[in-house]
């Protein structure tokens, strides 16, 4: 082997060494809780009662896993819980306790409510 061959080979081998070590830093590192959490001043509080059964969809492959459900105030509308924020809701005991006609009160993003849902919900009022 040349000499520039090794020097070549030693510096390929300190930076696969320095990125398996960035990457085990990332790997167990706590993820910031800030991304996921949100304030009440973020949140707008629905109630209604359903107008349909709940629906837990479990996804497979590609597919996604949600929650979905329909209040009678917002009809044509489906509230869907997925990703990370169905991991955090115990969907077991929501399936089990809530039923067609319970009265339920929900909490959406506030700029999610805004931009698509009241939007929505107008644009159906105007059509009627």
């Amino acid at each position: 082997m040349t000499r520039s061959f090794k020097i070549f080979k030693n510096i390929f081998g300190v930076l696969i060494i320095l990125l398996c070590v960035y990457f085990i830093i990332n790997l167990y590192s706590p993820t910031d809780r800030r991304d996921y959490e949100k304030s009440n001043s973020e949140l707008f509080t629905l109630t209604n009662y359903l107008i349909n059964d709940l629906v837990y969809n479990m996804g497979t492959g590609k597919k996604r896993t949600y929650l979905k459900l329909v209040l009678n105030g917002y009809p044509g509308i489906t509230f869907e819980n997925e990703n990370e924020y169905l991991q955090a809701t115990s969907w077991q005991e929501v399936l089990k306790d809530i039923k067609y006609n319970d009265t339920i009160s929900i909490k959406v993003l506030k700029n999610k409510f805004k931009n698509f849902i009241w939007k929505k919900v107008r644009y159906q009022h105007l059509r009627q």
